[in-house]
């Protein structure tokens, strides 16, 4: 790498089939939000957009979208992936794009010092924006962040800040590690049950007090109470139990990486997903591979790093089942199972988690020829519209 290159690659992929529904709405809302923080901040970056088995009847993605006429200091670059080489899989009739394939294709032929595999309906913080033009990331961490989901109607035609306000104000639900939670109409967690505050009242303040010690607690006393929360209270002692009498090694509660929504936002250095030869390109529906991922490479070198709010993303809502919510699941799943589609566990996850902690390593799962590496994909540069059809693109 040199000094030519961008900082960062964005990574993201589609084809014009509106999967979700207003996927160009929400792809263009996400072009014009990334160029404008890009200019406003001086980053220097890169987007690239694989178009994975793009229909036949309808126009590629870099025609239909508008693009600004400066794009100042971000480059952008569609990389296309034909039919023929999409029907060289398993489940191509029911399947149309393989997102994470997708992915590693752009991952492998991007440029920047560290990659961002994301997502075309995203908005990043301007805070998140910020943080990554100061070009302070460490190259021995790769990066999470929480995922806010937004109503649907993001003003399109708005500049970045009224949009970002928009998602502040219209959000539904808020996923940070290891649990989704719903919200109140002005952005707040919505209180959680009686029971449940009760639970987590015993958990963090008579447990958590117990486990923080004193000179009134024995040590005996402090290490149970530790051990009680490490490993998720009674049922997870006996889980715990089970697990290691059928020969696993489970991993403590509080050390799970955050997965939820990881595959809108992981972050590392470029040397870290070459190393780890991208996502596993399983012939599978891309449902968990995404967080197979992220604890290859946190044990393969790049320890999770959560940046902390006001650095967040934010996620345009899409058809209900068109990905995974906990009001679509059940017609997420059944739709999977209709098209005879496999998936991939969060069991499945945590086993092999569980392995590469056990080893103290990592896992690669691809050959050497990841990301498509042998073949020659067509590459294409946006070509600005006129004045006017691009005035909305270009603005800040």
């Amino acid at each position: 790498m040199d000094d030519a290159c961008p900082y960062i690659s964005l990574v993201v992929t589609a084809r014009n089939d509106d999967h979700g529904g207003n996927l160009l709405r929400r792809m263009q809302i996400f072009v014009n939000g990334w160029i404008a923080q890009s200019r406003r901040h001086n980053l220097s970056s890169e987007l690239i957009i694989v178009e994975w088995n793009p229909p036949p009847d309808r126009p590629r993605l870099r025609e239909v979208l508008r693009w600004p006429e400066r794009f100042g200091p971000c480059s952008v670059r569609f990389i296309e992936v034909p039919a023929e080489l999409h029907r060289r899989y398993k489940h191509a009739d029911a399947l149309p794009l393989y997102q994470m394939i997708a992915k590693n294709a752009g991952i492998r032929r991007a440029l920047g010092k560290f990659i961002l595999a994301t997502n075309i309906d995203i908005l990043f913080s301007d805070e998140l924006a910020s943080f990554l033009a100061e070009q302070r990331l460490d190259e021995a961490s790769m990066y999470r962040v929480d995922r806010y989901d937004a109503m649907s109607e993001v003003p399109l035609d708005a500049g970045v800040e009224e949009q970002l306000e928009y998602c502040r104000t219209h959000l539904l639900r808020i996923n940070p590690r290891g649990k989704t939670l719903s919200v109140t109409p002005d952005g707040r967690p919505q209180p959680e049950p009686l029971m449940a505050r009760v639970a987590i009242w015993w958990r963090e303040r008579v447990i958590g007090g117990l486990a923080r010690g004193g000179p009134a607690v024995p040590g005996s006393i402090q290490r149970i109470a530790a051990s009680y929360l490490q490993w998720g209270g009674l049922t997870g002692w006996l889980l715990t139990a089970v697990r290691i009498l059928l020969g696993r090694h489970p991993i403590p509660k509080d050390e799970l990486l955050h997965t939820n929504g990881c595959g809108d936002f992981t972050l590392a250095a470029r040397r870290h997903w070459f190393d780890l030869r991208g996502y596993p390109e399983f012939d599978l529906f891309s449902m968990n591979i995404d967080s197979v991922f992220c604890y290859a490479a946190h044990y393969g070198g790049a320890r999770e790093k959560v940046l902390q709010d006001p650095m967040r993303i934010y996620h345009i809502e899409h058809a209900t089942g068109s990905g995974w919510t906990p009001e679509g699941q059940a017609q997420l799943f059944k739709r999977i199972a209709a098209k005879g589609l496999g998936i991939l566990s969060y069991r499945d996850v945590i086993s092999w988690a569980e392995q590469m902690r056990r080893l103290n390593c990592t896992t690669i799962f691809n050959h050497e020829d990841w990301g498509l590496a042998n073949f020659d994909l067509v590459e294409t540069e946006p070509t600005p519209a006129p004045t006017a059809a691009r005035a909305s693109a270009d603005r800040v």
